[in-house]
């Protein structure tokens, strides 16, 4: 009499086969949620350049030299941990958005927007306005001593310091 089943070889070959699917289809995977995390992101600063041209139609039309606080701008979609920009005659935006350590901006006459990994903050921003960027600032950390700043706000508080608007602590 003939047992029926798979016998352990079997179903060894079977489980190997489908652990080498899963090493090559994981990183894949992985690629396409990454890039649609960066896509998501891209859509998200076009949305914001595209509100702030707005906004600054809309107060053109009461004030002659219009400001917009980009960082309040009430947008749909993922929020940024910094933005910057500035418009040039024709109420057109160049925009520089960071989160996390991706930068998305669009300069003045740039087709579309442009996404780049690894930045600092100040490096992001400066990509649309370069007084950012005309001195570096260092900090001091009572660990790590003079480190330089990474980001806007670090930059700003030691600004203060230098200039005596902040007590040094």
């Amino acid at each position: 009499m003939k047992e029926q089943g798979f016998t352990l070889i079997e179903l060894l070959a079977v489980i190997v086969i489908l652990a080498v699917i899963a090493l090559i289809a994981t990183p894949l995977i992985m690629n396409v949620i990454e890039d649609a995390k960066d896509g998501a992101l891209k859509n998200s600063v076009r949305n914001i350049i595209h509100i702030a041209e707005s906004e600054y139609v809309l107060q053109a039309m009461n004030n002659p030299n219009p400001t917009i606080d980009f960082n309040t701008l009430e947008y749909k979609g993922e929020r940024m941990d910094a933005i910057a920009g500035k418009f040039d005659e024709n109420g057109k935006v160049a925009l520089a958005a960071y989160k996390g350590n991706k930068c998305v901006y669009q300069r003045f006459g740039d087709k579309d927007v442009i996404l780049e990994k690894k930045l600092t903050e100040i490096e992001c921003l400066s990509k649309v306005d370069t007084t950012l960027l005309h001195a570096r600032y260092t900090h001091y950390d009572n660990s790590l001593g003079y480190t330089e700043c990474e980001t806007v706000q670090c930059a700003l508080d030691e600004l203060y310091i230098e200039v005596g608007f902040k007590a040094n602590s």
